[in-house]
């Protein structure tokens, strides 16, 4: 029998993507979790434990001795980390840390997911050997644990990625679900016209990660579609692959959202490393937006 891969953040938007990818290949998935409760596939087994607490982790692995660990978990909002950086750290570095640390113990092979945001966002879009600066607590725990986990675990691989769009969990949707939502309800959307990146189809990104690790790629790798485009082009976008009324979405300059928390704004990331590497592309942001749909409409 092969061994288990262990999930961390096992019920977020990718980690629920990629339980259901394993599951259906009959790879073994082994979801851990802190607190949060969404339906899995029948017979994967869930396993909590809060990833600060080096112990719980640590046997976490000794329990399952996975042939593989990907770490999904993250505190990814971004306000949220402004407001409360010793959560962000706890989970987004710390965490990361102590999975390091158990995952370099045992020798087994590990993927941590990360961020478009460890960048500033000035002269993007930003390859792998690009320095990063990041410009907001988020950005900045997501970095630490890149640091952090190359120094524990120099095997490790570092993936990526911007903007996940994909059918979320029941309760916890996606950005581009919640768009939707808004915009079916006849509501005026803002969004700005200077903030750009690449979209990122989980469905695509789950089979990426799986594909990057059973070919034993180390070191960091972007992932995502190749196109970039604002929040505001993608809005319009979503709007018109959903049928709904694209004079809904208002563009404005992100200083004109007056929020609290700075973002990258000409940022985005360069995939061709991924593109000669992996034998995935990943579909446009208009394909990965009809995925969604497809998805939403049980397709």
């Amino acid at each position: 029998m092969d061994k288990p891969i262990v999930i961390f953040g096992a019920t977020g938007l990718l980690g629920t993507h990629l339980v259901r990818l394993l599951a259906e290949h009959n790879r073994f998935p082994v979801a851990v979790t802190h607190n949060r409760k969404v339906a899995l596939p029948p017979g994967v087994p869930v396993y909590k434990a809060p990833l600060a607490a080096a112990d719980a982790v640590g046997k976490t692995l000794h329990r399952f001795h996975p042939s593989l660990v990907i770490n999904c978990a993250a505190y990814a909002d971004v306000d949220g980390c402004e407001s409360d950086p010793g959560r962000a750290a706890r989970v987004n570095t710390l965490g990361a840390q102590n999975i390091a640390h158990a995952a370099a113990e045992l020798e087994i092979p590990l993927v941590q997911v990360s961020t478009d945001y460890v960048f500033d966002g000035r002269n993007g879009p930003y390859d792998e050997s690009a320095f990063p600066r990041p410009i907001n607590i988020y950005g900045r725990t997501k970095h630490d644990a890149e640091t952090a986990i190359l120094k524990i675990k120099r095997d490790a691989l570092i993936v990526r990625a911007a903007s996940f769009i994909g059918r979320g969990p029941e309760g916890y949707p996606c950005f581009v679900e919640q768009i939707i939502k808004q915009l079916r309800a006849g509501k005026r959307l803002s969004a700005p016209i200077d903030q750009l990146a690449n979209v990122t189809d989980v469905p695509t990104l789950s089979r990426a990660i799986l594909a990057a690790a059973d070919k034993k790629i180390t070191g960091i790798l972007h992932l995502g579609s190749r196109e970039l485009l604002s929040r505001y082009d993608l809005a319009v976008l979503a709007a018109d692959v959903f049928g709904l009324d694209q004079s809904l979405v208002e563009p404005v300059m992100y200083a004109d959202l007056q929020r609290t928390t700075e973002r990258p704004l000409n940022g985005g990331l360069v995939v061709r490393r991924a593109e000669k590497t992996l034998e995935i592309s990943f579909p446009s942001p208009q394909e990965t937006l009809l995925n969604l749909k497809r998805a939403l409409d049980g397709g």
